[in-house]
């Protein structure tokens, strides 16, 4: 029953933050572009905090599922094409680390940890199977 809880809990927390979390434009020329997020290896119960343009879109705990790599995907985000920020923060170990890109059509920045050097790496990918 507390696994239950905390699914839903996290589940609530999660699609609140992506709800509020991104900023849309109303004008119909701005030209707008998908991402995602992916946080990936190395981490271990780790206590973390993943940034968008200095908005929160998660806090919590995340463990690396290695059979498919992940640990945490924010989900389609559209946002704005342009400067963007993400930064992340793993508190276990008090790392910060962030990168600021122009995002433009489809991309997926895959965060990656490495627990040893205490170093955090960011890669981007474009795709364009994201789109509908």
């Amino acid at each position: 029953m507390k696994h239950q809880q905390s699914y839903l809990f996290f589940g609530f927390i999660f699609l609140t933050t992506l709800f509020l979390g991104c900023k849309q434009s109303n004008d119909p020329s701005t030209s707008h572009a998908l991402a995602r997020i992916d946080i990936e290896s190395d981490f271990q119960n780790d206590s973390i905090k993943v940034e968008f343009d200095s908005q929160s879109l998660f806090v919590g705990r995340v463990t690396t599922n290695y059979t498919v790599s992940e640990a945490w995907t924010s989900g389609r985000l559209d946002v704005v094409e342009g400067n963007h920020t993400i930064k992340l923060t793993v508190y276990t170990d008090s790392t910060t680390n962030q990168i600021s890109t122009k995002i433009q059509d489809t991309v997926v920045v895959a965060v990656r940890y490495d627990r040893h050097t205490k170093q955090i790496d960011f890669q981007m990918y474009h795709y364009w199977l994201m789109r509908d």
